[in-house]
């Protein structure tokens, strides 16, 4: 017994060890503009200065509503700080949305809105 317990942790182990992922701070973020819940993502990576800043602020400043959201596809899809998040813009309001937890929804402020509205508009 104690035989096949040594085998199997044998086996196991260079699975275990071949799982660590060591993740370098990325001071870029990952945009997906989703055109239709059928399109495949394709990241476009964003490297001007102000545009992860901007973004990272709304989030930190972003005020979550209170209930269950049901939403309809957002806009684009980014990726931040390690956490993925769903965006919803228009000119003068917005909403994220962290993809891990969808029921939960959060409004940007609006002076938030209108500057991320407007680095995406310069983006497309």
């Amino acid at each position: 017994m104690r035989s096949h317990l040594t085998g199997i942790v044998l086996l196991l182990l260079p699975m275990i060890a071949s799982c660590t992922v060591l993740k370098e701070k990325d001071p870029s973020i990952a945009l997906q503009e989703i055109e239709s819940s059928y399109s495949k993502p394709s990241f476009q990576r964003i490297t001007e200065a102000d545009v992860p800043k901007q973004l990272k602020q709304a989030v930190e400043r972003a005020e979550r509503l209170p209930g269950i959201a049901d939403m309809v596809n957002p806009d684009y899809q980014f990726e931040l700080d390690g956490d993925t998040y769903f965006l919803w813009i228009s000119e003068e309001s917005g909403a994220i949305q962290n993809t891990l937890d969808t029921h939960i929804v959060y409004t940007l402020q609006p002076e938030d809105a209108i500057e991320v509205h407007r680095l995406m508009a310069a983006r497309d």
